[in-house]
């Protein structure tokens, strides 16, 4: 056992069968995985993993140009759960003489969790995503208690809900997305021998995570769908009727 992984023995002379070659987990995101994955799950899951709720009245920030738009019910969308920042200052930036029922923009800078997200939405081929922290109006306490009595209904009807897993809070971004990077995959080579671990099962991970300690992430968890949850070491993609990882 290394940092929680198993160690496997690899020659290149005589090449292992599947169950004993340990796999080599990519350094950086590659959403060909997760893809392959969603399309798995749209195609043979239907009933169990896609929601029949309609998209409440909410905000979405479009990825592209990076507004903050109402969105309309047949907008497809991802939803973030991550931990947010004790030192909370940016809101969303709005110009003057916009009323509420316009949309916002995006500020220039945003914590590395939800940049890494906006990317990871884009990336996947989605242009909308919510995040609580931008798509509620932070300064009206009646839209906040209304939007927190639909939250189940937000994670609900979203395509999928990305897991910030990683590291304290949501400066700390996504592994392999990024500027935050993976764990290294330990491994030695003897000459023709390769002593490689395998990486920590994603369980131990999520299970020691700071996400995982609070109440709030744990419920957006439970009412998503489905689930890509980034670790220091890999991602975990969990719907409702299976769960793979890297």
């Amino acid at each position: 056992m290394w940092n929680n992984g198993h160690l496997v023995f690899n020659t290149e002379a005589e090449p292992q069968s599947s169950e004993s070659i340990a796999k080599v987990v990519p350094p950086q995101f590659e959403p060909r995985f997760v893809l392959d994955l969603l399309s798995y799950c749209n195609k043979h899951h239907q009933n169990l993993c896609r929601s029949q709720l309609d998209l409440p009245k909410t905000r979405l920030i479009d990825c592209y140009d990076r507004s903050i738009i109402f969105s309309s019910q047949a907008t497809k969308y991802v939803t973030l759960s991550y931990v947010w920042s004790q030192n909370q200052t940016s809101i969303p930036r709005a110009e003057e003489n916009m009323t509420a029922a316009d949309d916002w923009v995006l500020p220039s800078v945003v914590s590395q969790a939800i940049e890494d997200a906006i990317q990871v939405t884009k990336k996947l081929g989605y242009r909308y995503l919510w995040v609580d922290k931008y798509c509620i109006d932070q300064k009206n306490e009646l839209e906040k208690l209304e939007q927190i009595g639909q939250m189940d209904m937000i994670y609900q009807a979203s395509e999928f809900t990305i897991v910030a897993a990683a590291g304290y809070d949501e400066h700390t971004g996504l592994p392999g997305v990024g500027s935050t990077t993976r764990s290294l995959q330990p491994a030695i080579s003897l000459g023709e021998l390769t002593i490689r671990s395998t990486m920590r099962h994603p369980h131990q991970a999520i299970k020691a995570a700071r996400w995982m300690t609070r109440g709030w992430t744990l419920q957006e968890s439970i009412l998503a769908k489905r689930r890509l949850v980034f670790t220091e070491d890999q991602i975990y993609f969990e719907c409702n009727a299976m769960n793979c990882y890297e």
